[in-house]
């Protein structure tokens, strides 16, 4: 039984390993072949700095609103909670009385 323990607990880290090591030269792949492709960094550093910007141009919410939001929330989810807990109630019923 310990053998066993011993034989599992290898496979599973030499499984670990391998996929460990194949993530790493996957990466390393991709990245050589980006780099031969001609991917532009400035281009992606570009997206990025837009990215920021627009993020700057959203209106948050305010906290009113969030909370007004929560509240709808909250009610309505007990809503079609208690709901459902009594078509299940009824349908249960309906079934009992059945069978």
């Amino acid at each position: 039984m310990l053998n066993d323990i011993k034989t599992s607990f290898n496979k599973a880290v030499n499984g670990w390993l391998y996929h460990l090591t194949f993530r790493l030269w996957r990466n390393v792949v991709n990245r050589h072949y980006l780099l031969l492709k001609g991917v532009d960094m400035k281009k992606i550093i570009q997206f990025f700095k837009e990215s920021y910007a627009e993020l700057r141009k959203v209106v948050w919410p305010g906290r009113d609103d969030v909370v007004s939001s929560v509240k709808v929330v909250i009610i309505s989810t007990c809503v079609v909670a208690i709901i459902l807990f009594f078509i299940d109630m009824l349908l249960g019923s309906g079934i009992r009385a059945v069978f």
